[in-house]
Protein backbone atom coordinates (compact mmCIF):
# COMPACT_ATOMS: atom_id res chain seq x y z
CA UNK A 1 0.00 0.00 0.00
CA UNK A 2 1.00 3.67 -0.60
CA UNK A 3 0.70 6.19 1.84
CA UNK A 4 -0.36 8.35 -1.27
CA UNK A 5 -3.80 6.66 -1.30
CA UNK A 6 -6.77 7.63 0.82
CA UNK A 7 -6.21 5.59 3.69
CA UNK A 8 -9.07 4.34 5.74
CA UNK A 9 -8.57 4.65 9.53
CA UNK A 10 -7.72 1.04 10.41
CA UNK A 11 -4.51 1.49 8.14
CA UNK A 12 -3.17 4.41 10.05
CA UNK A 13 -0.50 2.82 12.11
CA UNK A 14 0.75 0.79 9.49
CA UNK A 15 0.94 4.13 7.08
CA UNK A 16 3.35 5.34 9.60
CA UNK A 17 5.08 2.81 10.34
CA UNK A 18 6.25 2.53 6.29
CA UNK A 19 6.62 6.67 6.45
CA UNK A 20 10.25 8.13 5.67
CA UNK A 21 11.18 9.80 9.44
CA UNK A 22 12.43 12.86 7.58
CA UNK A 23 8.15 13.13 7.10
CA UNK A 24 7.41 12.25 10.61
CA UNK A 25 6.62 15.41 11.86
CA UNK A 26 4.45 17.93 12.96
CA UNK A 27 2.93 20.28 10.43
CA UNK A 28 0.31 22.84 10.32
CA UNK A 29 -2.07 23.19 7.14
CA UNK A 30 -3.73 26.51 6.38
CA UNK A 31 -7.37 25.98 5.35
CA UNK A 32 -8.35 28.40 2.57
CA UNK A 33 -11.92 28.88 3.39
CA UNK A 34 -14.04 28.11 0.31
CA UNK A 35 -11.18 26.98 -1.39
CA UNK A 36 -11.62 24.21 -3.65
CA UNK A 37 -8.58 21.98 -2.09
CA UNK A 38 -10.70 22.21 1.12
CA UNK A 39 -13.68 20.81 -0.10
CA UNK A 40 -15.52 17.41 -0.04
CA UNK A 41 -13.26 14.35 -1.59
CA UNK A 42 -10.19 16.56 -1.92
CA UNK A 43 -10.58 17.31 1.48
CA UNK A 44 -10.89 13.73 2.71
CA UNK A 45 -7.72 12.96 0.42
CA UNK A 46 -5.72 15.67 2.71
CA UNK A 47 -6.53 14.80 5.88
CA UNK A 48 -6.09 10.87 4.82
CA UNK A 49 -2.72 12.41 3.52
CA UNK A 50 -1.36 14.17 6.17
CA UNK A 51 -2.69 11.58 8.76
CA UNK A 52 -0.65 9.30 6.93
CA UNK A 53 2.58 11.37 6.98
CA UNK A 54 2.70 12.93 10.54
CA UNK A 55 2.40 11.93 14.08
CA UNK A 56 0.55 15.63 15.34
CA UNK A 57 -0.65 18.16 12.68
CA UNK A 58 -3.14 21.17 13.07
CA UNK A 59 -5.02 22.73 10.60
CA UNK A 60 -5.21 26.14 10.77
CA UNK A 61 -9.05 28.01 9.51
CA UNK A 62 -8.51 31.05 8.06
CA UNK A 63 -11.83 32.87 9.16
CA UNK A 64 -10.62 36.35 10.25
CA UNK A 65 -8.58 36.72 6.95
CA UNK A 66 -11.27 36.03 5.30
CA UNK A 67 -12.82 38.98 6.06
CA UNK A 68 -10.69 41.06 4.03
CA UNK A 69 -11.23 38.94 0.81
CA UNK A 70 -15.12 39.91 2.16
CA UNK A 71 -14.52 43.42 2.24
CA UNK A 72 -12.39 43.45 -0.94
CA UNK A 73 -15.82 41.46 -2.84
CA UNK A 74 -18.62 43.45 -1.24
CA UNK A 75 -17.61 46.59 0.72
CA UNK A 76 -19.66 45.69 3.81
CA UNK A 77 -17.73 46.81 6.92
CA UNK A 78 -15.32 45.34 8.74
CA UNK A 79 -17.12 44.11 11.74
CA UNK A 80 -19.93 42.57 9.05
CA UNK A 81 -17.37 41.22 6.64
CA UNK A 82 -16.12 39.58 10.28
CA UNK A 83 -19.16 38.23 11.07
CA UNK A 84 -19.71 36.78 7.80
CA UNK A 85 -15.88 35.34 7.70
CA UNK A 86 -16.74 33.44 11.40
CA UNK A 87 -19.60 32.18 9.98
CA UNK A 88 -18.27 30.70 7.02
CA UNK A 89 -15.20 29.33 9.31
CA UNK A 90 -17.55 28.20 11.19
CA UNK A 91 -18.83 26.12 8.14
CA UNK A 92 -15.62 24.76 6.86
CA UNK A 93 -14.91 23.71 10.38
CA UNK A 94 -17.98 21.29 10.83
CA UNK A 95 -16.58 19.61 7.69
CA UNK A 96 -13.53 19.43 8.59
CA UNK A 97 -14.07 17.77 11.80
CA UNK A 98 -16.62 15.54 10.05
CA UNK A 99 -13.11 13.63 8.24
CA UNK A 100 -11.11 14.48 11.74
CA UNK A 101 -13.14 11.88 13.20
CA UNK A 102 -12.16 9.32 10.77
CA UNK A 103 -8.85 9.17 12.08
CA UNK A 104 -9.21 8.56 16.04
CA UNK A 105 -5.76 7.28 16.81
CA UNK A 106 -3.90 10.13 14.71
CA UNK A 107 -3.20 13.62 16.74
CA UNK A 108 -5.07 15.88 14.66
CA UNK A 109 -7.06 19.18 15.89
CA UNK A 110 -8.11 21.98 14.64
CA UNK A 111 -7.95 25.70 15.02
CA UNK A 112 -8.97 29.27 13.56
CA UNK A 113 -6.75 32.25 12.48
CA UNK A 114 -8.66 33.99 15.77
CA UNK A 115 -6.88 31.48 17.97
CA UNK A 116 -3.86 32.70 16.99
CA UNK A 117 -4.03 36.39 16.64
CA UNK A 118 -4.98 36.75 20.00
CA UNK A 119 -1.68 36.21 21.30
CA UNK A 120 0.88 38.67 22.03
CA UNK A 121 3.49 37.79 19.95
CA UNK A 122 1.21 37.94 16.86
CA UNK A 123 1.15 41.25 17.84
CA UNK A 124 4.91 41.43 17.96
CA UNK A 125 5.75 40.05 14.68
CA UNK A 126 2.70 41.81 13.07
CA UNK A 127 4.42 45.05 14.03
CA UNK A 128 7.95 43.82 13.08
CA UNK A 129 6.40 42.71 9.61
CA UNK A 130 5.06 46.71 9.04
CA UNK A 131 8.38 47.73 10.34
CA UNK A 132 10.71 45.70 8.04
CA UNK A 133 8.11 46.74 5.32
CA UNK A 134 8.93 50.35 5.42
CA UNK A 135 12.36 50.01 6.32
CA UNK A 136 13.29 47.27 3.41
CA UNK A 137 12.59 48.06 -0.19
CA UNK A 138 12.99 44.59 -1.25
CA UNK A 139 10.77 42.86 0.95
CA UNK A 140 7.93 45.54 0.43
CA UNK A 141 8.11 44.95 -2.93
CA UNK A 142 7.92 41.20 -2.98
CA UNK A 143 4.63 41.90 -0.66
CA UNK A 144 3.57 44.53 -3.51
CA UNK A 145 4.23 42.14 -6.22
CA UNK A 146 2.38 39.26 -4.03
CA UNK A 147 -0.87 41.68 -3.48
CA UNK A 148 -1.19 42.48 -6.99
CA UNK A 149 -0.95 38.97 -8.54
CA UNK A 150 -4.26 38.50 -6.16
CA UNK A 151 -5.96 41.02 -7.09
CA UNK A 152 -5.27 40.90 -10.61
CA UNK A 153 -5.92 36.96 -10.65
CA UNK A 154 -9.16 37.26 -9.65
CA UNK A 155 -10.23 40.38 -12.15
CA UNK A 156 -13.07 37.62 -13.39
CA UNK A 157 -14.56 38.39 -10.29
CA UNK A 158 -15.58 42.40 -9.78
CA UNK A 159 -14.45 44.20 -7.27
CA UNK A 160 -16.92 46.58 -4.67
CA UNK A 161 -13.85 48.66 -3.97
CA UNK A 162 -10.99 50.74 -5.73
CA UNK A 163 -7.80 49.17 -7.31
CA UNK A 164 -5.92 50.93 -4.99
CA UNK A 165 -8.26 50.09 -1.87
CA UNK A 166 -8.17 45.92 -2.61
CA UNK A 167 -4.28 46.66 -2.64
CA UNK A 168 -4.10 48.13 0.89
CA UNK A 169 -6.26 44.75 1.59
CA UNK A 170 -4.44 42.75 0.08
CA UNK A 171 -1.03 43.76 1.49
CA UNK A 172 -2.90 43.85 4.99
CA UNK A 173 -3.91 40.32 4.11
CA UNK A 174 -0.71 39.56 3.96
CA UNK A 175 1.09 40.56 6.42
CA UNK A 176 -1.38 39.41 8.95
CA UNK A 177 -1.25 36.06 7.24
CA UNK A 178 2.71 36.10 7.53
CA UNK A 179 2.89 37.01 11.43
CA UNK A 180 0.02 34.17 11.53
CA UNK A 181 2.89 31.73 10.40
CA UNK A 182 5.33 33.34 12.28
CA UNK A 183 3.52 33.01 15.51
CA UNK A 184 2.97 29.25 14.94
CA UNK A 185 6.35 28.78 14.11
CA UNK A 186 6.95 30.60 17.70
CA UNK A 187 5.11 27.91 19.44
CA UNK A 188 6.78 25.08 17.54
CA UNK A 189 4.63 24.53 14.28
CA UNK A 190 7.77 25.16 11.76
CA UNK A 191 6.58 22.78 9.02
CA UNK A 192 3.98 24.01 6.68
CA UNK A 193 1.90 21.56 4.48
CA UNK A 194 -0.31 23.21 1.60
CA UNK A 195 -2.11 22.24 -1.26
CA UNK A 196 -0.62 24.81 -3.58
CA UNK A 197 2.61 26.69 -3.84
CA UNK A 198 4.14 28.93 -1.79
CA UNK A 199 4.16 32.89 -1.41
CA UNK A 200 7.30 33.59 -2.70
CA UNK A 201 8.36 35.64 -0.28
CA UNK A 202 7.81 33.71 2.22
CA UNK A 203 10.12 31.32 0.43
CA UNK A 204 12.70 34.55 0.53
CA UNK A 205 11.75 34.95 4.35
CA UNK A 206 12.93 30.97 5.29
CA UNK A 207 15.90 31.56 3.00
CA UNK A 208 17.60 34.45 5.15
CA UNK A 209 16.82 36.70 2.78
CA UNK A 210 15.96 39.65 5.14
CA UNK A 211 17.70 38.98 8.68
CA UNK A 212 15.72 41.51 10.23
CA UNK A 213 12.70 39.62 10.12
CA UNK A 214 11.88 37.77 12.86
CA UNK A 215 13.72 34.62 13.37
CA UNK A 216 10.37 32.08 13.37
CA UNK A 217 9.78 33.28 9.74
CA UNK A 218 13.56 32.56 8.91
CA UNK A 219 12.85 28.80 10.94
CA UNK A 220 10.15 27.46 8.86
CA UNK A 221 9.95 24.97 6.06
CA UNK A 222 7.10 24.77 3.84
CA UNK A 223 5.85 21.51 2.06
CA UNK A 224 3.50 21.95 -1.25
CA UNK A 225 0.99 19.02 -1.56
CA UNK A 226 -0.11 18.61 -5.29
CA UNK A 227 -3.57 16.32 -6.36
CA UNK A 228 -2.79 14.57 -9.11
CA UNK A 229 -5.07 11.59 -10.78
CA UNK A 230 -6.97 11.08 -7.52
CA UNK A 231 -4.23 10.97 -5.31
CA UNK A 232 -2.07 13.56 -3.10
CA UNK A 233 1.81 13.84 -2.55
CA UNK A 234 4.60 15.73 -2.22
CA UNK A 235 5.43 18.55 -4.66
CA UNK A 236 9.44 18.04 -5.23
Amino acid sequence: METNDILIPSAFATAIAHTPDYLVDQWYIPVSVGHPAFRSKKLRQLVAFVAAHTRRSIFVIGDDLLRLNIIMRTGVSESEALGIARRRGEEQAISLQRELKRFPDADLTLSFVRDWTSRSSFSEYRLALERLSQANVSFRKAIEQSAHAYVTSHRDRPLAVSENAAMRLSRHFLLEEIAVFATLSHEGWRTEAYPGPELPVLIELAAGRYPEAPMPLQQRTSLQLTFSRGRMSICG
